[in-house]
C-alpha cells in the first residue's frame, strides 16, 4: 500500500496508460515497453492515448474538440473516438473496484 493508501486506510485505484502512442503501427519497442511493464506486474488501462494532431492542437486552439473542428484541426472525430475509449476503460474500472465513485463520476460528467 501507498503512503496515500496508507492514510485513506486502503489502497488507491491506480492504472498507468501509454500516451502517445504511434497511431498507426506499434512499434516493437512500444511492445517491449507494454511487456516489461507487465512482467514487473504493472496494470496497464487497454486504451492509451493515441499521438493525434488534435490533442497538441488542444494548447494551441484551446476550448475543447468543438473549438477545433472550427478551426479546421484535422484529426478530430478519431480524437473524439480514442478519448470516449479512454473514459469507457476509466469509468469500467471504477466500476468494478469502486462503484460508488464510479457513479458519481459519471454522474458529474452530464
Amino acid at each position: 500500500m501507498d503512503a496515500f493508501g496508507k492514510r485513506a486506510g486502503k489502497p488507491l485505484l491506480h492504472r498507468a496508460v501509454l500516451t502517445r502512442v504511434p497511431a498507426a503501427i506499434r512499434p516493437r519497442l512500444l511492445r517491449g515497453v507494454v511487456q516489461e511493464l507487465r512482467a514487473e506486474r504493472v496494470d496497464l488501462l487497454p486504451t492509451g492515448l493515441v499521438e493525434k494532431e488534435a490533442f497538441r492542437a488542444l494548447f494551441t486552439v484551446g476550448g475543447g474538440f468543438e473549438a477545433l473542428e472550427a478551426h479546421g484541426v484535422w484529426g478530430v472525430i478519431a480524437a473524439r473516438q480514442n478519448t470516449a475509449s479512454y473514459v469507457a476503460d476509466v469509468l469500467e474500472l471504477a466500476q468494478r473496484e469502486e462503484p460508488a465513485r464510479a457513479a458519481a463520476i459519471a454522474e458529474a460528467g452530464r
